[in-house]
């Protein structure tokens, strides 16, 4: 099977009990089918465990564990580390705790593998990652086929279409500098209404429809941002950085400059730049060729500009608000929004359906405000 990576991925390494910020905690643990068989099975004090926190899915084919009422894995010890682990080895881990944060698309004898910033460490990677990002591809051997419903030209046209997104956003000027991103974006987002177009065979006029700022003086990002109230929310330092932006945005009221300040930050912080450029790269990566199952790749796209313009709120109001902002920083607020929209079904459900049906995040929007 043909495996595909980023070059950044093979320096992935978990840092354990070391991590401020637990994967083993926040979201429900999915167990598959082969371990909840084993899980059974466990006898003794661990066995007894886990049969008191296993609850079997409608299809029985494997379980989620019932969290603690601090939302922690009732598996994760005081020690951040893993009893499952500890007693029975790495090999009776599920495949949601051995996989994470790398997430796994097959498409046939394709394989593609990356890691999900949601993880602060991953996060890290990302930030710092030499540019442009690039994929690596190799044969692991397996000569397995994963059977699937795949139209082939459907395929071929999107990955296609993401080689040329990919050449896009790393795409430098004459004097050697890479193209502004905002261009970059809104080059890419027009190549993909046009796209989507194609596949489907039908207009998507509706993505004409322009929403503009309310009528209290409240942006689009700023409008994007709290549309995550009332969301499920995965760790609470989410809201602590949405407030230190709605804090900085008070100072900021129309007409104050805050527009200025947002587009000098570029100037100010020159790592910025490649890290958005990262974080863009990885949401095509991880989601533009999963739409040959739904043919929405303007979904995917619109999940990249999204993360981008509300990360890039987040550092804004942090720079500001501090005076400065390191790479660690910015990492750690690519990793609380992943976390927020990624690792709950229901959040990542609703932003789906969102930007498909609702005028703020049309195209007329988002060329509108980027």
């Amino acid at each position: 099977m043909k495996v595909t990576v980023p070059n950044y991925y093979k320096n992935f390494k978990c840092i354990d009990a070391l991590c401020e910020d637990t994967c083993c905690a926040g979201w429900e643990v999915e167990v598959d089918r082969e371990k909840f068989s084993l899980y059974k099975k466990v006898g003794g004090k661990l066995g007894e465990r886990l049969k008191d926190v296993m609850i079997p899915m409608e299809d029985n084919e494997g379980c989620f564990f019932r969290l603690k009422e601090d939302k922690r894995c009732p598996f994760l010890n005081n020690s951040n580390l893993c009893d499952i682990y500890t007693e029975m080895g790495e090999e009776a881990l599920c495949e949601t705790c051995t996989d994470f944060p790398r997430f796994k698309n097959v498409y046939g004898a394709i394989k593609e593998i990356g890691l999900a910033p949601s993880c602060f460490t991953a996060a890290q990677l990302m930030v710092n990652a030499p540019c442009p990002a690039c994929l690596e591809s190799f044969d692991d051997g397996d000569m397995s086929i994963v059977p699937n419903d795949i139209d082939p030209e459907d395929f071929i046209k999107l990955k296609t279409a993401r080689e040329t997104i990919f050449s896009i956003l790393w795409e430098k000027e004459e004097s050697g500098k890479y193209r502004p991103l905002k261009s970059t974006l809104l080059k890419i987002l027009k190549l993909t209404r046009k796209l989507q177009e194609e596949l489907t065979g039908s207009s998507t006029v509706h993505e004409d429809r322009k929403c503009v700022a309310s009528d209290t003086g409240e942006d689009i990002t700023a409008m994007y941002l709290r549309s995550f109230d009332g969301m499920e929310l995965i760790n609470k330092n989410w809201m602590e950085a949405v407030k230190t932006s709605e804090e900085f945005l008070k100072k900021c009221p129309p007409g104050t400059g805050y527009e200025k300040k947002y587009n000098d930050f570029d100037g100010h912080v020159k790592e910025e730049d490649m890290a958005f450029r990262q974080l863009f790269f990885y949401y095509i990566y991880r989601f533009f060729l999963e739409s040959v199952y739904d043919l929405e790749p303007l979904n995917a796209v619109k999940t990249g500009i999204v993360a981008y313009m509300c990360c890039k709120r987040l550092c804004v109001a942090l720079y500001y608000s501090k005076g400065g902002i390191t790479p660690d920083e910015i990492a750690d607020i690519f990793h609380l929004y992943s976390r927020q929209l990624e690792h709950s079904q229901t959040n990542f459900e609703y932003y789906t359906s969102e930007y498909r049906n609702n005028p703020i995040y049309s195209c007329a929007t988002l060329e509108s405000i980027l």
